[in-house]
């Protein structure tokens, strides 16, 4: 009996703790804002320095943007499109979180931070970056939306208050 119990603590310690663990051992990755064009697309990897094949590629879409920031960015930093893409790559251990900006106007790199470390990551590069001046909400939305993915856990209404709060 007292074995069972040993095990069935360190598999809710296990579980508890593999979100991190998942993220540590995926591969960069790369959220396009979905109102990009496909040259434009390439354009963001020159930026990020990725190559397609090399990194996790997710999207991110307008209608996201408003599922995740509504009611905490304001309507006009959200617009009608989503257009902003984000780098992550895991750095190594106690590095903490370098934020790079191209053609980003309303979202602050601290609120890039904010985001990586509301979901758990405290060692990481991130570049937001669009094809011309936009808010950088898609790219806010999408790093949110990655760990959602990478961890199968959705945030919850106030983690995703925290990046917008700067």
């Amino acid at each position: 009996m007292k074995k069972l119990i040993s095990m069935l603590i360190i598999t809710s310690i296990l579980i508890t703790l593999m979100p991190l663990g998942v993220l540590a051992d995926q591969a960069d990755v790369v959220i396009f804002g979905a109102d990009i064009t496909q040259s434009q697309r390439q354009e963001m990897l020159k930026i990020f320095n990725a190559n397609e094949n090399d990194v996790m590629i997710l999207t991110v879409t307008n209608d996201e943007e408003r599922e995740y920031l509504e009611g905490l960015v304001p309507e006009q930093q959200i617009g009608t499109r989503a257009i902003s893409s984000a780098y992550v790559k895991l750095a190594p251990k106690n590095s903490g979180i370098k934020v790079e900006t191209y053609n980003i106007t309303w979202v602050t790199k601290e609120m890039y931070a904010n985001a990586m470390v509301t979901a758990g990551i405290e060692d990481a590069e991130v570049i937001a970056a669009a094809p011309f001046k936009v808010s950088g909400t898609a790219a806010l939305t999408g790093i949110m939306k990655a760990f959602e993915k990478a961890s199968g856990k959705k945030l919850n209404q106030e983690a995703r208050k925290q990046p917008a709060r700067n």
